[in-house]
Protein backbone atom coordinates (compact mmCIF):
# COMPACT_ATOMS: atom_id res chain seq x y z
CA UNK A 1 0.00 0.00 0.00
CA UNK A 2 1.22 3.23 -1.30
CA UNK A 3 2.97 5.28 1.89
CA UNK A 4 2.87 9.37 2.68
CA UNK A 5 5.66 11.36 2.69
CA UNK A 6 6.27 14.96 2.13
CA UNK A 7 7.29 15.68 -1.10
CA UNK A 8 11.25 15.69 -1.85
CA UNK A 9 12.94 18.25 -4.30
CA UNK A 10 16.26 17.54 -6.31
CA UNK A 11 17.31 20.99 -8.29
CA UNK A 12 20.52 20.72 -8.49
CA UNK A 13 22.24 19.43 -11.89
CA UNK A 14 25.89 19.60 -11.12
CA UNK A 15 27.33 18.31 -14.56
CA UNK A 16 25.28 20.83 -16.26
CA UNK A 17 26.84 23.43 -13.88
CA UNK A 18 30.30 22.25 -14.65
CA UNK A 19 29.81 22.42 -18.20
CA UNK A 20 30.17 19.87 -21.28
CA UNK A 21 33.74 20.29 -21.05
CA UNK A 22 34.07 18.97 -17.96
CA UNK A 23 32.67 15.52 -18.95
CA UNK A 24 35.19 12.85 -20.30
CA UNK A 25 34.64 9.13 -21.64
CA UNK A 26 37.01 6.06 -21.46
CA UNK A 27 39.62 6.87 -24.16
CA UNK A 28 39.03 3.25 -26.19
CA UNK A 29 34.83 4.11 -26.36
CA UNK A 30 33.52 6.18 -28.83
CA UNK A 31 30.57 8.50 -29.11
CA UNK A 32 27.54 6.83 -31.53
CA UNK A 33 26.58 9.47 -34.45
CA UNK A 34 24.02 11.36 -33.60
CA UNK A 35 24.21 10.80 -29.81
CA UNK A 36 25.94 13.09 -28.68
CA UNK A 37 28.46 13.80 -24.92
CA UNK A 38 26.15 17.01 -24.35
CA UNK A 39 23.19 14.75 -23.83
CA UNK A 40 24.47 14.08 -20.80
CA UNK A 41 23.35 17.50 -19.33
CA UNK A 42 20.34 18.05 -21.65
CA UNK A 43 17.16 18.72 -19.37
CA UNK A 44 15.13 17.38 -22.09
CA UNK A 45 13.85 14.10 -21.06
CA UNK A 46 13.43 12.15 -24.62
CA UNK A 47 16.73 11.88 -25.80
CA UNK A 48 19.62 10.20 -25.42
CA UNK A 49 23.38 10.15 -25.36
CA UNK A 50 24.72 6.66 -26.51
CA UNK A 51 28.21 4.61 -26.65
CA UNK A 52 29.68 3.67 -30.14
CA UNK A 53 30.26 0.04 -29.26
CA UNK A 54 28.85 -2.70 -26.82
CA UNK A 55 31.60 -3.61 -24.22
CA UNK A 56 31.46 -3.56 -20.73
CA UNK A 57 34.40 -1.15 -20.01
CA UNK A 58 32.73 1.91 -21.01
CA UNK A 59 32.84 4.95 -18.29
CA UNK A 60 31.97 8.74 -18.11
CA UNK A 61 33.99 10.84 -15.95
CA UNK A 62 32.69 14.59 -14.35
CA UNK A 63 35.29 17.05 -13.35
CA UNK A 64 33.72 19.17 -11.11
CA UNK A 65 36.11 21.66 -10.29
CA UNK A 66 38.12 22.53 -7.21
CA UNK A 67 35.60 24.02 -5.23
CA UNK A 68 33.88 20.60 -4.83
CA UNK A 69 30.24 20.67 -4.84
CA UNK A 70 28.84 17.93 -3.37
CA UNK A 71 25.65 15.24 -3.99
CA UNK A 72 23.92 12.39 -2.82
CA UNK A 73 21.87 11.20 -5.31
CA UNK A 74 22.53 10.10 -8.95
CA UNK A 75 19.63 10.10 -11.41
CA UNK A 76 19.86 8.77 -14.69
CA UNK A 77 16.24 8.79 -16.84
CA UNK A 78 15.75 7.43 -20.30
CA UNK A 79 17.98 4.44 -20.57
CA UNK A 80 18.92 1.21 -21.56
CA UNK A 81 20.98 -0.03 -18.47
CA UNK A 82 18.53 -2.64 -17.70
CA UNK A 83 20.77 -6.41 -17.44
CA UNK A 84 23.48 -3.83 -16.69
CA UNK A 85 25.59 -2.97 -14.01
CA UNK A 86 26.69 0.43 -12.64
CA UNK A 87 29.40 1.79 -10.13
CA UNK A 88 30.26 4.80 -8.93
CA UNK A 89 33.87 6.29 -7.54
CA UNK A 90 35.33 9.48 -6.98
CA UNK A 91 39.38 10.82 -7.14
CA UNK A 92 41.22 14.04 -6.18
CA UNK A 93 42.66 13.18 -9.79
CA UNK A 94 41.60 12.57 -13.35
CA UNK A 95 43.44 8.85 -13.63
CA UNK A 96 41.90 7.38 -10.38
CA UNK A 97 44.98 6.01 -8.90
CA UNK A 98 43.36 6.05 -5.76
CA UNK A 99 39.39 5.80 -6.20
CA UNK A 100 37.24 6.31 -3.12
CA UNK A 101 33.93 3.83 -4.34
CA UNK A 102 30.50 5.92 -3.60
CA UNK A 103 28.21 3.29 -4.66
CA UNK A 104 29.14 -0.57 -5.20
CA UNK A 105 28.75 -2.35 -8.84
CA UNK A 106 24.51 -3.12 -8.69
CA UNK A 107 22.71 -4.74 -11.33
CA UNK A 108 20.11 -2.83 -12.79
CA UNK A 109 17.04 -4.79 -12.73
CA UNK A 110 14.65 -2.12 -14.13
CA UNK A 111 13.57 0.01 -16.99
CA UNK A 112 12.55 2.83 -15.46
CA UNK A 113 13.92 5.87 -14.23
CA UNK A 114 16.96 4.88 -12.48
CA UNK A 115 17.15 6.74 -9.31
CA UNK A 116 20.73 6.12 -6.80
CA UNK A 117 20.55 7.63 -3.15
CA UNK A 118 24.36 7.39 -2.16
CA UNK A 119 25.47 6.48 1.86
CA UNK A 120 27.60 9.68 1.85
CA UNK A 121 27.93 12.33 0.22
CA UNK A 122 30.36 12.80 -2.51
CA UNK A 123 33.66 14.81 -1.25
CA UNK A 124 36.42 14.62 -4.22
CA UNK A 125 36.87 16.53 -7.63
CA UNK A 126 36.60 13.71 -10.30
CA UNK A 127 33.72 11.31 -10.29
CA UNK A 128 33.32 8.36 -12.41
CA UNK A 129 30.47 6.55 -13.43
CA UNK A 130 31.43 2.79 -15.19
CA UNK A 131 29.32 0.11 -16.40
CA UNK A 132 31.38 -2.62 -15.86
CA UNK A 133 30.44 -7.00 -15.66
CA UNK A 134 27.99 -6.78 -18.36
CA UNK A 135 28.46 -5.50 -22.28
CA UNK A 136 26.04 -3.32 -23.86
CA UNK A 137 25.40 -0.29 -26.23
CA UNK A 138 24.34 1.82 -23.43
CA UNK A 139 22.18 4.81 -23.64
CA UNK A 140 21.62 7.38 -21.38
CA UNK A 141 18.83 10.32 -21.47
CA UNK A 142 21.13 12.57 -18.78
CA UNK A 143 23.40 11.79 -15.84
CA UNK A 144 22.01 14.54 -12.79
CA UNK A 145 24.07 14.61 -10.08
CA UNK A 146 21.90 16.29 -7.50
CA UNK A 147 21.28 16.22 -3.83
CA UNK A 148 17.00 15.95 -2.49
CA UNK A 149 15.76 18.01 -0.03
CA UNK A 150 12.89 18.62 2.01
CA UNK A 151 10.79 20.00 4.38
CA UNK A 152 9.83 19.30 7.71
CA UNK A 153 6.54 20.15 7.74
CA UNK A 154 4.46 18.84 4.12
CA UNK A 155 1.78 21.36 2.32
CA UNK A 156 -1.46 22.10 3.10
CA UNK A 157 -3.76 18.38 2.88
CA UNK A 158 -5.75 19.84 -0.13
CA UNK A 159 -2.74 20.05 -2.70
CA UNK A 160 -3.61 19.03 -6.27
CA UNK A 161 -2.19 15.97 -8.30
CA UNK A 162 -4.29 16.16 -11.61
CA UNK A 163 -3.83 15.73 -15.70
CA UNK A 164 -4.56 18.58 -17.88
CA UNK A 165 -4.63 18.84 -21.21
CA UNK A 166 -1.25 19.65 -22.94
CA UNK A 167 -2.33 22.06 -25.25
CA UNK A 168 0.15 24.13 -27.71
CA UNK A 169 -0.61 27.84 -28.09
CA UNK A 170 0.49 30.16 -31.40
CA UNK A 171 0.89 34.12 -31.98
CA UNK A 172 -2.21 33.54 -34.72
CA UNK A 173 -4.10 32.17 -31.50
CA UNK A 174 -5.03 29.15 -32.48
CA UNK A 175 -4.34 26.16 -30.12
CA UNK A 176 -3.48 22.31 -30.61
CA UNK A 177 -4.32 19.58 -28.35
CA UNK A 178 -1.39 17.53 -27.70
CA UNK A 179 -0.64 13.99 -26.49
CA UNK A 180 -0.21 13.06 -23.58
CA UNK A 181 -2.00 15.12 -21.23
CA UNK A 182 0.68 16.90 -18.87
CA UNK A 183 0.09 16.18 -15.02
CA UNK A 184 -0.20 19.78 -12.60
CA UNK A 185 0.55 19.71 -9.35
CA UNK A 186 0.18 22.57 -6.71
CA UNK A 187 1.42 22.44 -2.97
CA UNK A 188 0.72 25.22 -0.84
CA UNK A 189 3.07 25.74 2.68
CA UNK A 190 1.54 27.57 5.37
CA UNK A 191 3.71 29.36 8.19
CA UNK A 192 6.70 28.49 7.11
CA UNK A 193 9.93 29.25 9.15
CA UNK A 194 13.31 28.09 9.95
CA UNK A 195 14.61 25.47 8.07
CA UNK A 196 11.64 24.84 6.31
CA UNK A 197 11.98 28.89 5.32
CA UNK A 198 15.50 28.57 4.12
CA UNK A 199 14.73 25.16 1.98
CA UNK A 200 12.12 27.15 -0.07
CA UNK A 201 13.43 29.73 -0.38
CA UNK A 202 16.73 28.57 -2.27
CA UNK A 203 14.06 26.15 -4.18
CA UNK A 204 12.42 29.15 -5.84
CA UNK A 205 15.51 30.89 -6.16
CA UNK A 206 17.06 27.75 -7.82
CA UNK A 207 14.18 27.08 -10.16
CA UNK A 208 13.13 31.00 -11.08
CA UNK A 209 14.73 29.90 -14.81
CA UNK A 210 11.76 27.35 -15.15
CA UNK A 211 14.88 24.73 -15.30
CA UNK A 212 13.43 21.61 -15.25
CA UNK A 213 13.90 19.64 -12.04
CA UNK A 214 12.99 16.32 -9.88
CA UNK A 215 9.92 16.21 -7.62
CA UNK A 216 9.62 13.14 -5.83
CA UNK A 217 5.45 13.14 -4.91
CA UNK A 218 4.21 13.03 -1.44
CA UNK A 219 2.46 9.34 -2.52
CA UNK A 220 5.65 6.64 -2.45
CA UNK A 221 4.47 3.72 -4.94
CA UNK A 222 4.33 0.57 -3.49
CA UNK A 223 7.90 -0.30 -4.99
CA UNK A 224 9.31 2.65 -4.80
CA UNK A 225 10.03 6.51 -4.78
CA UNK A 226 7.72 8.16 -8.29
CA UNK A 227 9.97 10.78 -9.94
CA UNK A 228 8.84 13.08 -11.89
CA UNK A 229 10.63 16.19 -13.69
CA UNK A 230 8.41 18.94 -13.52
CA UNK A 231 8.85 23.04 -14.15
CA UNK A 232 7.43 26.21 -12.31
CA UNK A 233 5.00 27.41 -13.67
CA UNK A 234 4.03 29.58 -11.00
CA UNK A 235 5.39 30.67 -7.99
CA UNK A 236 3.91 32.56 -4.83
CA UNK A 237 5.59 33.72 -1.54
CA UNK A 238 3.75 36.11 0.49
CA UNK A 239 4.01 36.99 4.24
CA UNK A 240 1.90 34.82 6.93
CA UNK A 241 1.54 36.18 9.89
CA UNK A 242 -0.23 39.05 11.28
CA UNK A 243 2.27 40.44 13.28
CA UNK A 244 5.62 39.82 11.87
CA UNK A 245 7.81 42.33 14.27
CA UNK A 246 6.70 40.35 17.46
CA UNK A 247 6.36 36.64 16.02
CA UNK A 248 9.54 36.37 13.55
CA UNK A 249 8.93 35.80 9.80
CA UNK A 250 6.46 33.43 8.47
CA UNK A 251 6.08 32.82 4.74
CA UNK A 252 3.15 31.27 2.42
CA UNK A 253 4.66 29.71 -0.48
CA UNK A 254 2.18 28.62 -3.86
CA UNK A 255 4.49 26.09 -5.91
CA UNK A 256 2.63 25.35 -9.25
CA UNK A 257 4.15 22.46 -11.36
CA UNK A 258 3.83 20.61 -14.42
CA UNK A 259 5.29 17.64 -15.96
CA UNK A 260 7.94 18.07 -18.26
CA UNK A 261 7.18 16.02 -21.33
CA UNK A 262 10.08 16.92 -23.19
Amino acid sequence: MPTWRNPRFAHDHLGLTAGVSAISIVGTSTVAAGFPLDRLIDDRHGIQFKFGESVNTHWIQFDLGAALPTFKRVFIPNHNLNGGWVQIDEDDNSGHSTPNNLYAATQVTSADDLSIELGTASAQQFIRISFPTVAGQWALGQIRLTNTVTTERGPKPDWIDEPRPNVSSFHSGATTQDDPDQRFIEYVYRWVNGADLVVLDALVAAMSTHRPFLLDTPWETPDGTENLFVKLVRIRSTGDTDNPQADGEFKKFTLAMEQSLL
